[in-house]
């Protein structure tokens, strides 16, 4: 299953992929959402949904050394589908969909093709969730370096978090902003609490990225917290959330009044992969599903 995602009529495009059958799949269909909403950000030129051996063996010879992948599955089944971490190797995909279908017989895995070459975890300047509650607040969460998306998503770290009322998010233009507001909740890790964490993240990236020296993984994730450039907050303000509040009556007509747009930091820039709808948080908060992969 193939689905190509172009730029060209975007409000066309994806009432046809609304329509597609694939769009069934719960993180499939954020990652459509994410291309009607923030284009400019969309970060993927391909989605692959393969749901057999079969289907892969017929497509594996297309594709390059390493590849980002997603489990998913259905939209409303939350029968858990976790891999605890996935190198982004072509040659651990076979065994990434057998655990899938292991763990629930109607899962899938997404192969995403982007726009830029698949990069080691280690190698990420960070990574970062933007939480919408629409006429509410804004909260945005950080981790840095040589941390992702995941740490945020899993609830593993947070370095840096601003909760911003709904009603100061059009006067917040940069980190000043923030800090001159008084309106404005902020935190940053302690110094103890990012060593705590930076120990857990050096222990999941060494059992993902067995073949990679360890050394060359501790000098990717700093031994002390080093704040986010402040270019980076300006863009997620300017271009995820100005963008996503100028467009707040389209998002209600959709049902999202309380969502995330989630992601990492490459080379400096925002590349978001997702927006994490409504039905997905309410599965996070549920006890019996905490475990649900990357929810």
């Amino acid at each position: 299953m193939i689905l190509d995602v172009r730029r060209d009529n975007i409000e066309e495009n994806y009432k046809k992929q609304s329509d597609n059958k694939n769009m069934i799949y719960g993180k499939a269909k954020g990652i459509f959402l994410l291309n009607k909403y923030l284009p400019d950000l969309y970060p993927y030129k391909k989605i692959q949904i393969i749901s057999s051996i079969e289907e892969w063996n017929k497509i594996k010879d297309k594709l390059p050394e390493r590849v980002t992948t997603r489990t998913d599955t259905k939209i409303g089944d939350y029968r858990n589908v976790r891999i605890s971490g996935t190198s982004g190797k072509k040659e651990d995909i076979p065994l990434e969909l057998e655990e899938v279908k292991k763990q629930n017989p109607d899962g899938v895995l997404l192969l995403l093709n982007t726009k830029f070459p698949t990069i080691p975890r280690y190698e990420n300047n960070g990574g970062f969730s933007v939480g919408f509650n629409i006429n509410e607040n804004v909260v945005i969460e950080l981790v840095g370096k040589g941390f992702d998306g995941r740490e945020l998503t899993r609830e593993k770290a947070v370095h840096e978090r601003y909760i911003i009322p709904w009603n100061e998010v059009l006067f917040i233009r940069n980190k000043k902003d923030m800090i001159k507001n008084r309106n404005v909740l902020m935190y940053e890790i302690c110094d103890d609490e990012y060593k705590r964490t930076r120990q857990e993240r050096l222990k999941f990236l060494g059992e993902i990225e067995k073949e990679t020296d360890k050394e060359i993984i501790e000098e990717n994730v700093p031994i002390a917290y080093k704040e986010l450039d402040e270019e980076i907050i300006k863009s997620i303000l300017d271009d995820i959330i100005l963008e996503l509040c100028k467009r707040k009556n389209d998002l209600l007509r959709d049902g999202l009044k309380n969502f995330n747009v989630q992601g990492n930091i490459v080379d400096g820039k925002i590349v978001p992969w997702e927006i994490f709808r409504p039905e997905r948080l309410i599965a996070k908060e549920n006890p019996k599903e905490d475990d649900y992969e990357e929810r």
